[in-house]
């Protein structure tokens, strides 16, 4: 389920134990953002247009409503050696699980503000980076979901 895959890479809810894959990792990238080697909080996720998130049979734009309270309080960090890591947060999804864990890579391409993420077994996701600044960050997705492409805004605050 594509609207699910999306939220597991954006606020990396459970951990998948995805392994390195090639998306250039290794290469030299302009980090001008500010948003490496810290915890991001998700804070907001919408969809535009209205997504049927949950397969309830009614679309939604706020998808964080959706949400359960085990996935909100989980973090990510884009750490500077290009490992995406995960804080697993207060409240558990899987009490066998870890709280912290290396979940993927990530590359960042500074000249089009594009975030490419990537974990064993999945395509290389792309995400726009919105805004980096301070505590504050905004990326966008798309997908191609229910027969429309739908835009993914996901804000977060540091940790």
């Amino acid at each position: 389920m594509k609207q699910r895959q999306f939220f597991k890479w954006i606020s990396l809810v459970t951990v998948i134990g995805w392994s390195a894959c090639t998306v250039g990792i290794g290469k030299s990238t302009a980090i001008g953002t500010g948003f490496t080697d810290r915890y991001w909080t998700l804070t907001d996720l919408t969809s535009e247009p209205a997504l049927d998130w949950d397969l309830d049979g009614d679309t939604e734009t706020d998808i964080l409503d959706k949400l359960e309270d085990c996935e909100r309080d989980n973090a990510i960090m884009f750490s500077s050696d290009h490992l995406v890591r995960e804080h697993a947060g207060a409240v558990q999804c899987d009490e066998e699980a870890g709280l912290e864990s290396e979940t993927g890579i990530w590359e960042y391409n500074d000249a089009n503000h594009t975030l490419i993420v990537t974990g064993e077994g999945h395509e290389p996701q792309l995400y726009q980076v919105i805004e980096a600044k301070g505590d504050r960050l905004v990326l966008l997705y798309r997908i191609e979901a229910q027969n429309a492409t739908h835009v993914l805004t996901a804000r977060y605050a540091a940790k």
